[in-house]
């Protein structure tokens, strides 16, 4: 009896701890501060990877509980441009906005992540890269978030947000990996998959989307050998018939750095010994100047892509070796180059950069044993100029329609309850292909 009494002791002597941990534990798990939104619990500049000025990424180990995440973070360093609705750049409602909270900073590898709870349900995910000319945006942004989708189809969100333009894809590989911005983005695949069962996401059901420079950045992840599992993936107007080659980002290196020699020899510092001559010790707002006086200088450079993804094949000769998603939808509008030139070049631009590019893309796929499929979008909303323009279809699935949306140079003159039963079917049409692979058309 006296030797039962001492072996119970010893029980209870070595679990009790590991009980009163385990529910220390599981209170933890609740010590995250989420922001709220319509019963969506939004967690907002959640760290990836972290990296230094054209470092490459190092991924973060796992998800702090005892953060706040209520508030949104910074976006990568960018040219802060004026609202004007009448004469809008390019990709309109996508860039940063004079005005907007988000702030601008170089440790930008974060996520903001959308979940109805943070549970063991297992909901399809959607991983979102966001557009704007690899130079423009942020997943930061209410304007590139998806709480109201997750919140009607009960699956989880990730917008990523990654280094841009001159931050992400400077060419100088004798100092710097090369396209750093993409880097990110396959680092924070490779977060999502190992973290995102704590937000009651499936990691074995990832879909993995993107619009115009985002949808290219999805071709390019597809395409990595180390690339994390994805199931699906949705590609929306990828701007494919535009590539950097190694020549031409030398050249645009080149530049950047001739110009900043010439800054620093007006300074009274000599050239020689200036931080503000080096890429990597000059001030990001003087790598942001350098930008703006490259596009300046090259006024088309603006919509060809001028510091985007270097020397990087979109259909690789070694697809064999690719883990390739089951199901891919390859889309594109059919007034595209609206945005990018006048009427009489809409059907060329359209053409080469856009719809011919998507649809071979998808006949590669095809020969890859992918199930992919290639559709036209035609909604042309009431009023718009620009017909079935770029970025037409981000009214129908991303937050902010009043915010950002409504009123906007794209969308004409369609009021939000215009709007909203093709924003419902249209969400139901992306939802449907994350759970299932099918893709049904909207109208």
């Amino acid at each position: 009896m006296k030797r039962l009494l001492f072996a119970l002791f010893l029980v209870v002597l070595v679990f009790a701890p590991l009980v009163v941990w385990g529910q220390a534990g599981a209170g933890a798990a609740n010590d995250a501060v989420a922001d709220q939104k319509n019963g969506i619990e939004i967690y907002h500049n959640v760290p990836y990877a972290t990296a230094g000025r054209y470092e490459v990424p190092l991924m973060v180990q796992g998800f702090d509980e005892t953060k706040d995440y209520s508030q949104p973070g910074g976006v990568c360093y960018q040219t802060v441009y004026t609202e004007d609705n009448n004469k809008a750049y390019g990709e309109s409602q996508v860039v940063l906005k004079a005005g907007e909270t988000a702030h601008l900073t170089e440790q930008c590898q974060v996520l903001t992540i959308n979940t109805p709870a943070r549970d063991n349900a297992k909901r399809p995910v959607l991983v979102y890269i966001h557009g704007g000319n690899y130079f423009a945006g942020g997943g930061e942004r209410v304007s590139t978030q998806l709480a109201e989708f997750a919140q009607k189809h009960n699956v989880v969100t990730v917008t990523i947000t990654y280094r841009l333009g001159i931050f992400g894809y400077l060419y100088e590989p004798e100092r710097i990996s090369p396209n750093l911005g993409l880097q990110d983005q396959l680092t924070a695949l490779r977060w999502v998959s190992e973290n995102i069962h704590l937000f009651g996401g499936d990691k074995d059901n990832i879909t993995l989307a993107g619009q115009s420079a985002g949808a290219q950045s999805v071709v390019y992840c597809l395409a990595d050998t180390n690339r994390v599992p994805i199931k699906r993936a949705l590609i929306f107007s990828a701007p494919m018939g535009l590539q950097t080659t190694k020549s031409q980002a030398q050249k645009r290196t080149k530049w950047v750095k001739e110009w900043l020699a010439e800054q620093a020899a007006i300074t009274s510092e000599p050239a020689a010994t200036s931080p503000e001559q080096d890429i990597m010790t000059c001030s990001p707002q003087t790598l942001i100047a350098a930008f703006e006086a490259y596009q300046k200088a090259h006024p088309q450079s603006i919509h060809s892509l001028p510091f985007s993804p270097t020397d990087l094949q979109q259909k690789p000769k070694h697809g064999d070796k690719v883990n390739w998603p089951e199901q891919v939808i390859v889309c594109a509008q059919k007034h595209d180059g609206s945005m990018f030139g006048p009427r009489i070049t809409w059907p060329a631009i359209t053409t080469i950069v856009f719809t011919a590019p998507a649809k071979s893309y998808t006949r590669y796929l095809q020969k890859q044993g992918v199930n992919a499929q290639y559709h036209l979008f035609d909604w042309e909303p009431r009023g718009s100029q620009l017909g079935a323009a770029h970025c037409n279809e981000l009214p129908l699935l991303l937050d902010g329609i009043d915010e950002f949306w409504i009123g906007c140079w794209i969308m004409g003159n369609v009021t939000q309850s215009e709007l909203a039963p093709r924003r419902a079917a249209f969400m139901q049409q992306v939802a449907t292909f994350m759970q299932t692979g099918e893709w049904k058309e909207s109208k």
